[in-house]
Parts: C-alpha cells; structure tokens; sequence
C-alpha cells in the first residue's frame, strides 16, 4: 500500500495538469460548438461528433508531445525515492491501463453512449502508442537528456508538416488507412484479427519499454 501510495504522490503532478487540461479541452469544444451552431456552420446533432474529434486531438496531442517530459521527472524521482525498477515499471503500465480507461469513459460520455466500441478500440490502440513511445523515447530521454525529445519533436513537427507530400509518395498508404478506418468505425468489438494485433503490439511495446527501462543507471535518474 505505501508504494502505491509513494507512486500515486509521484505522478500527482502529472496527473492534476492532465485533468485541467481536459477540462479545457472539454470547455473549449463545447464552447467552440455552440459558436459554430450560431454561426450556421454546424447542426445540433454535429456537435457530438465534434466535440469527441476535438477531446481526442487534444488527447494524442497531450501524449505524444508532453507524456515522454513527465515520464523521465516521474522515473527519476522514484528511483530517487528508492522504488526499484519492477515495481515503477509496473505500476506506470497498470495506471497507464487506468488513465485509458477513464479517458475512454470521458470521451463516451461525451458522446452520449452512441460511439463506444470505436472509442474502445482507439483507446487500446493509443495505450500501445504510448506505451512504446515512453519506450523508444522517454527511456532514453532519461539516459541521454532532452535532446532525444528534440530530436523526437524535430520528427513529430517534419512528419506533420509534410503528411500531405507522404500521401502523394504513398498513395496505397490511402486504403490502408480507409481499412484500418473501417476496422475502427465498426460497431462491434468481435474482431478477433483486430485485436490480436493489439494483443500483440501491447505486448512488444512492454518488452521494449521494459528493456530500455531495466538497463538505466541510477546516475542517469537522479
């Protein structure tokens, strides 16, 4: 018990910024929507569409750019407190499971019950994505410095930037974005084929996230 209550003190911070921020995100998508429905350029029944497309922006946003910096704070001070790795590996996976969980019902709420089983599905794939990303970039964040979240962020902004020259490069990129498309919007979870790749993807990025965290020094975390 004390060193979930140890790891719940260490994410804190984290946590509190993550629940202000949607809070926000929230707010400003709803206000956002009454705005859009004054201006004529939205119906009514638009909005809940809106509102779940703008909370998950903000979502992915949040993790990809912003999750890796409180990753290496939070490792370093537990480490500092003398938590062994195992038991913070563990501990970040389970809360990371949890924090999906109660975004997705956030997100559900959000939408009145008519989105579920998509938003399940784009929750489990954000989960894996989050995990390996912690993995292949906070880990070595904390062993070499914020230049790897440089370099990471230099990536993030190019391939962004440049999505549009990707898709004339790769036009078969386009229909495997419309079948994995057809995959989520499905109204079911009954999709085996489906679920095993995540199955195994989440499996992949724990061992990644595992071996690159167990090889850190402690000098590199404190």
């Amino acid at each position: 018990m004390n060193r979930i209550k140890a790891f719940c003190y260490i994410k804190k911070k984290y946590w509190i910024i993550a629940v202000i921020g949607a809070a926000i995100a929230i707010i400003l998508g709803m206000v956002l929507s009454l705005i859009f429905i004054k201006t004529g350029e939205m119906k009514p029944d638009e909005t809940v569409l809106f509102n779940i497309i703008f909370f998950s922006v903000y979502y992915t946003i949040m993790h990809l750019l912003f999750r890796s910096l409180y990753h290496v704070e939070n490792a370093s001070r537990a480490l500092a407190y003398g938590m062994t790795r195992k038991t913070y590996f563990i501990n970040n996976i389970v809360t990371s499971i949890l924090e999906a969980i109660v975004m997705c019902v956030v997100v559900g709420l959000i939408s009145g019950g008519r989105y579920w089983f998509p938003i399940i599905k784009i929750f489990a794939l954000f989960t894996v994505i989050e995990l390996l990303l912690e993995g292949v970039v906070g880990n070595n964040m904390v062993k070499y410095g914020r230049k790897v979240y440089g370099i990471y962020y230099f990536i993030f902004i190019i391939l962004s930037i440049s999505f549009s020259k990707i898709h004339e490069l790769f036009p078969q990129l386009e229909a495997v974005a419309n079948m994995f498309f057809d995959l989520i919007s499905v109204p079911t979870l009954m999709q085996p084929s489906l679920w095993s790749g995540i199955a195994i993807a989440f499996v992949v990025a724990l061992v990644i996230n595992w071996i690159t965290f167990r090889k850190l020094e402690v000098r590199f975390l404190v």
